[in-house]
């Protein structure tokens, strides 16, 4: 990935503050990974509105406020 661990932990944790988005495109490309984008109207009231990240083939999925 041409990273260092520390910024994998932090990735892999959600903390991706210090990551543009491009750069985070550029990590899943490069780990062969095609990349969606869908956005949908909110539909909930009570929780507010999220990211969610799903990774195909994995059982990993993570929900971002």
């Amino acid at each position: 990935m041409g990273i260092d661990q520390p910024k994998v932990s932090a990735i892999l944790r959600g903390r991706l503050s210090g990551f543009t988005i491009e750069r985070l495109m550029r990590l899943l490309m490069g780990l062969g990974m095609d990349i969606i984008i869908e956005a949908k109207p909110h539909r909930q009231r009570k929780n507010p509105p999220f990211i969610q990240v799903l990774l195909q083939g994995t059982q990993h999925s993570r929900r971002f406020a």
